[in-house]
């Protein structure tokens, strides 16, 4: 009987596993779809170190030097990144914990605030993410504002479509002023 039960576990994790493996798969192919045109347009504008754009993390630091003005909000970009990644590191090592530990449920009782960190900077990070993005497509296109609804509403997966349709427009000249 416990033979049964632990076969049982191995295809939960297999498929847990394998889930999160296809979701892996698509976020690299998001990541490098996105920094691609994040990285013409940076070369564009002249930014040095634009390769960076091409390294996880640290290509927040470009697309922020790419949507902003000045070296504040790039660097507050790459910051917020930093600790939302860290962040959600050790939630997810705390929730999948009692899974490799011979199926113990013993849970952290520090979970729920963790998760409430990882919120708030997830919401944090994506909201200003979304706002570089409009940042970004006012510079090249005068359909911003319509790009930014369809990011948003698509929860981010339109931006790198966008940022390849607009990456090779010509910069606009009310963006360049503000």
């Amino acid at each position: 009987m416990g033979e049964k039960y632990y076969g049982y576990n191995q295809q939960l994790a297999l498929i847990i596993f394998g889930f999160f493996g296809l979701l892996l798969a698509l976020k690299i192919i998001f990541f490098v779809l996105k920094n691609l045109p994040v990285m013409k347009i940076a070369k564009r504008m002249g930014i040095k170190h634009r390769w960076l754009s091409l390294v996880p993390i640290a290509d927040s630091y470009i697309f922020g030097k790419v949507a902003f003005k000045g070296n504040v909000m790039p660097f507050s970009f790459l910051g917020l990144n930093i600790i939302s990644t860290l962040i959600s590191i050790v939630a997810q090592y705390l929730f999948f914990s009692p899974f490799f530990n011979n199926c113990g449920l013993s849970v952290s009782p520090n979970l729920p605030y963790l998760g409430l960190n990882v919120n708030i900077f997830s919401f944090l990070y994506t909201t200003l993410e979304y706002y570089g993005a409009h940042q970004i497509y006012k510079k090249l296109s005068d359909k911003a504002v319509v790009m930014t609804i369809f990011t948003v509403l698509s929860c981010g997966l339109l931006t790198p479509i966008f940022l390849f349709a607009i990456r090779n427009n010509e910069f606009r000249r009310e963006a360049e002023q503000i």
